[in-house]
C-alpha cells in the first residue's frame, strides 16, 4: 500500500476512514501549534473553506498548484477579510450553495440578515433533527430567492417566480427554487456536509444518500417533480437540422 511505502520513508501517515478533508486540516492545525508555519497543498478549494472556518492564524497556508498557464495560488485565512459572522458559518454557506462560488456570494449577501444568522445555527448543531433542519433550510431558500423578508411559503415563492419567468424570452429552469421535496433532501445533505467538515461522523445513508453498485449517490427527491397528469401534458419538439 502507498501508506506503507511512505511510512518506510519516515513519513507520518494518517488514513481517513471517511472524509479526508477534515483530517488533513485538523492535522495541519496540530502541526501549527508546535511549528512556525504549516502549508496544506491540494487542488480542492474545500481545504481553504475549512481553514477559514477553523483558524485566523497567519501561520497556516493553503497552496493550490497551478496547471498549464495557471500559476500557483497561495492563501491564508488572515488575508481573506471574512466578517466574523460569515466565518462562523462559512461551512454552511459553502455547503448549502452547492460548492458554487457565485451562489456562495449571493448567500453571503443574504446572510447579512440577522434573522437568518440565528436560523442557520441549526446546521452546526450536532444533534439537530431533520424537521428542524428542513424548516431552517426553507427560510434560507425563501430569503435567497425572494431577496427580501417575506412570510410566504416556499411553494408560493416558486409559483410567483415561475409566473415571472413566463414573460421572459430566455427561461432558465435552474433559476427556480427546488421543489419542497427536493429542498428537504438538499438541506439534509448540506447539514451532513457541515457536520463532516466540523469533525462529527454521521452515517451518509441516514442523510439523503443511497448506496449503489457505483458508490454513494445523493437522493435528490422522494417525489415526482409534478403529478402524472401534468407530466403527460408536457411535450418536446425537436428541430431537425437541414
Amino acid at each position: 500500500m502507498l501508506s506503507v511505502k511512505f511510512q518506510n520513508e519516515d513519513f507520518v501517515v494518517k488514513q481517513a476512514e471517511e472524509y479526508a478533508d477534515y483530517l488533513i486540516i485538523k492535522s495541519a492545525l496540530e502541526i501549527e501549534k508546535r511549528s512556525q508555519c504549516v502549508m496544506v497543498v491540494g487542488e480542492d478549494i474545500d481545504f481553504l473553506v475549512i481553514i477559514a472556518a477553523s483558524t485566523n492564524s497567519e501561520n497556516v497556508f493553503f497552496l493550490k498548484p497551478g496547471r498549464g498557464k495557471t500559476e500557483d495560488a497561495l492563501y491564508y485565512a488572515a488575508t481573506l477579510n471574512i466578517a466574523l459572522q460569515i466565518r462562523d458559518n462559512i461551512l454552511f454557506l459553502y455547503a448549502f450553495s452547492g460548492y458554487h462560488i457565485c451562489s456562495f456570494q449571493a448567500g453571503e449577501e443574504i446572510y447579512q440578515c440577522s434573522e437568518l444568522q440565528q436560523v442557520v445555527n441549526i446546521f452546526r448543531d450536532e444533534n439537530a433533527c431533520p424537521d428542524d433542519i428542513n424548516e431552517a433550510g426553507e427560510k434560507v431558500l425563501i430569503a435567497l430567492y425572494g431577496r427580501k423578508k417575506s412570510e410566504e411559503t416556499r411553494d408560493s415563492l416558486i409559483f410567483k417566480l415561475f409566473q415571472k419567468s413566463l414573460v421572459k424570452n430566455n427561461f432558465i429552469l435552474v433559476f427556480l427554487p427546488p421543489t419542497t421535496a427536493a429542498a428537504r433532501e438538499h438541506s439534509l445533505r448540506a447539514y451532513l456536509q457541515v457536520q463532516h467538515w466540523s469533525g462529527f461522523a454521521k452515517r451518509p445513508l441516514d442523510w439523503c444518500w443511497k448506496e449503489t453498485k457505483h458508490g454513494l449517490f445523493s437522493v435528490t427527491t422522494h417525489k415526482e417533480p409534478a403529478s402524472p397528469a401534468l407530466l403527460s401534458m408536457i411535450s418536446l419538439q425537436v428541430r431537425k437540422s437541414v
